[in-house]
């Protein structure tokens, strides 16, 4: 990823732009990104999903203060972030309840 380019959240509050994108300040396309950054935001699908319901409900408050899209970008990875923990929290609690009673049962042998 690139440095973090306020001049480029500028360029997209202007309207100039259209198919490329900030994350955390930091110009983004998928397309041109490394293999396995594709993978990484292909695995956190179902938590980049998750993050629209609260980048909705926050949306109206960036508007409102007039943010813009270079600090927006910043909270929209900060929820990014939060909500993929709570995934893998979860896949990790998963796993573990799984593989305790194989682990129970092979000490127990």
């Amino acid at each position: 990823m690139n440095p973090p380019n306020p001049a480029f959240g500028r360029l997209l509050d202007a309207g100039g732009l259209w198919d490329s994108s900030l994350f955390a300040g930091r110009p983004f396309h998928f397309h041109y990104e490394s293999l396995s950054l594709q993978i990484l935001f292909i695995v956190d699908l179902p938590s980049e999903l998750a993050a629209i319901v609260p980048a909705i409900v926050l949306h109206p408050i960036l508007t409102a203060f007039h943010l813009g899209r270079y600090v927006g970008s910043y909270l929209g990875a900060a929820i990014e972030l939060l909500v993929s923990s709570c995934q893998w929290l979860i896949i990790g609690g998963l796993v573990k309840a799984r593989l305790e009673p194989r682990i129970a049962s092979s000490a127990n042998s």
